[in-house]
């Protein structure tokens, strides 16, 4: 009675060790020593349990050095040569591990799997392209890598209206990031911010962020976006408080940005009074206020609680705009004269803003 386990039982001992694995090395050590007998099972699993090891902060291995060990070159090869049987699943989520461990773009491996990518590019899921887009963002040019840049955006207007999920408020806010970075139609955004205004009420501070960044990034004017805006800078405005400074920073300069380039739809009032009131509220200090004072007086906007507290921070603390730098002084000297208002306790912020140091220099050059 032959004992010998058969072939399909050592695949599935195999599959098991290389799942059960604690470390990146113990991965690479299984690799080394059956890569031979590894199917396209054995290899998605081994690729992913890198993938899972290194995210989660359990690999000891630099990304420098497992793209250098022998035994994941012995990997890549396995992958190479087992191309036939990789669906296009698989070879999407090949390049993303590979590519995220550091395996150059230019790599042949890289460049089979994008083969197989430009071979089915016509089954791709909308999610497929968007994130193939952003994998290739540092990819070095070349043909395979022109040639789907240019097929993604075409397959993606083709595909979009029998694919989109219109019902997936997150999905359709990446979707629309994707449409206005790329050179689609008007009739494909359109169908992405009709869906996105259908769902208005499903739109929480994350995904309004998301909206307007990506609609920020739209290089021709469109008033397409008007009602979907509007209603993204009120979710804004009403939940500033699930926002770091940074992030309703970044928003206001979005919405400077656009005021800049005559695009008027960009600017809501109740947001930029909202920043202001950030600002007071949690007391970010009289840099951050005179940032957020600058970009205020930009957009014509004038906010009289901003002035107060930057006044007050003077008259608690003159050397604040004594010693500021120059660009902190104009932004703060601007944003009074525009709102054409005298904050409390105005005659000690006049003395400290005329003995500013850099003002105090260029006085004794001139002299």
């Amino acid at each position: 009675m032959d004992l010998q386990p058969s072939t399909s039982t050592m695949h599935d001992y195999l599959l098991q060790n290389i799942k059960i694995s604690r470390d990146t090395t113990d991965v690479l050590q299984i690799v080394g020593s059956h890569h031979n007998i590894m199917n396209v099972r054995h290899v998605m699993q081994a690729l992913r349990c890198l993938f899972d090891l290194e995210k989660t902060g359990k690999c000891h291995m630099p990304k420098k050095q497992i793209v250098k060990n022998p035994d994941f070159i012995k990997l890549c090869k396995r992958l190479k040569s087992q191309v036939r049987a990789i669906s296009l699943n698989d070879a999407i989520e090949a390049l993303k591990i590979v590519s995220y461990i550091g395996v150059p773009g230019n790599s042949t491996i890289v460049q089979v799997l994008l083969q197989l990518v430009r071979q089915g590019v016509n089954d791709l899921s909308l999610q497929h392209i968007v994130f193939l887009e952003f994998i290739m963002k540092n990819f070095e040019r070349s043909p395979l890598v022109d040639a789907l840049r240019i097929a993604l955006p075409l397959v993606f207007d083709a595909q979009l209206s029998l694919k989109i999920d219109r019902e997936n408020v997150t999905s359709l806010a990446t979707l629309l990031q994707y449409a206005c970075e790329k050179p689609v139609s008007d009739n494909s955004i359109n169908i992405i911010v009709s869906s996105l205004q259908n769902l208005a009420s499903d739109i929480d501070v994350r995904t309004a962020a998301n909206i307007v960044f990506a609609v920020s990034d739209f290089k021709k004017q469109s008033q397409s976006f008007q009602a979907l805006l509007s209603h993204c800078w009120q979710v804004l405005a009403e939940n500033m408080n699930e926002c770091t400074y940074i992030e309703m920073e970044k928003l206001l300069d979005c919405m400077v940005k656009k005021h800049k380039w005559k695009e008027v739809q960009f600017y809501h009032e109740e947001y930029a009074d909202a920043c202001a009131r950030y600002v007071i509220t949690r007391d970010c200090g009289f840099e951050e206020g005179t940032y957020v004072l600058k970009k205020l007086t930009r957009l014509g906007h004038v906010n009289i609680g901003l002035i107060d507290y930057l006044g007050e921070k003077i008259v608690n603390n003159p050397k604040l705009v004594q010693e500021c730098k120059s660009v902190i002084y104009f932004s703060l000297v601007s944003g009074i004269a525009t709102a054409d208002y005298k904050p409390e306790s105005w005659d000690c912020i006049k003395d400290a803003l005329l003995t500013n140091n850099v003002l105090c220099s260029k006085v004794r050059m001139l002299t």
